[in-house]
């Protein structure tokens, strides 16, 4: 399974940023899944920590 990295470095003016970055490793998410499915399988954020109505947009994205 092909993995994609995601830096948090940022760029100023077309150079990069004396801030040292760090590489996350994130696996692609099977094409079976949703949208919103990826994202929390991705992310798993606390149910508290989302907010209510960013799980309906998510559950609206599933669906289409």
């Amino acid at each position: 399974m092909s993995t994609l990295r995601k830096s948090d470095a940022t760029t100023r003016d077309n150079r990069a940023s004396t801030t040292a970055s760090t590489l996350m490793s994130i696996e692609a998410p099977p094409r079976h899944q949703g949208v919103g499915n990826a994202l929390r399988a991705t992310f798993r954020p606390a149910r508290d920590d989302m907010p209510e109505d960013m799980m309906a947009l998510l559950k609206q994205l599933d669906r289409h």
